[in-house]
């Protein structure tokens, strides 16, 4: 896999995801690294038009770990944000969770549109608001299916604190 050869000849050449810190590029190496899902994750935004900002904030609404952010960058940008505070696994697990939300996007060939990603998620997933949630925070089944998948993962892999 390309990626995998960029990260083992010391090469850090992803051109549409972009880590904004040094807590967000740690976990995408080490989750290239340790998880085959996370990296087919990471190729398949490789491979799109897209370009993905990845960010660590202290504070997230709702008491989210990770969220997408859509509508404020550009019609082919994107954000993803991810609390600070957690392990280097949790990490990984939030951001291939929040990964598999921009692939959803990818693959339904939709742009940086609020509205029609609002759609999208009510389509494809389910409202949390309607689940109790007090804010309306879409989820799909896919992204849960992929933070469990990617935990096994690196559970196999050994486990990694941040150096």
């Amino acid at each position: 896999m390309l990626i995998t050869w960029m990260l083992a000849a010391g090469v850090s050449l992803m051109p549409h995801l972009r880590p904004l810190d040094p807590l967000t590029s740690a976990a995408i190496e080490a989750g290239i690294e340790r998880s085959p899902t996370f990296a087919a994750l990471v190729q398949t935004i490789e491979d799109a038009e897209f370009v993905v900002y990845v960010e660590s904030s202290r504070k997230l609404k709702g008491g989210m770990d990770g969220c997408l952010v859509h509508g404020v960058t550009g019609p082919r940008y994107l954000r993803v944000v991810l609390k600070t505070g957690l392990s280097l696994d949790e990490r990984i697990e939030v951001l291939a969770h929040e990964l598999q939300h921009v692939r959803e996007v990818i693959q339904a060939g939709i742009i940086n549109d609020p509205t029609a990603m609002q759609a999208l998620f009510s389509r494809i997933g389910y409202n949390k608001r309607q689940r109790g949630a007090r804010e309306q925070v879409y989820e799909t089944q896919a992204a849960r299916n992929i933070s469990l998948m990617v935990a096994r993962e690196l559970r196999l892999r050994g486990t990694m604190e941040l150096r």
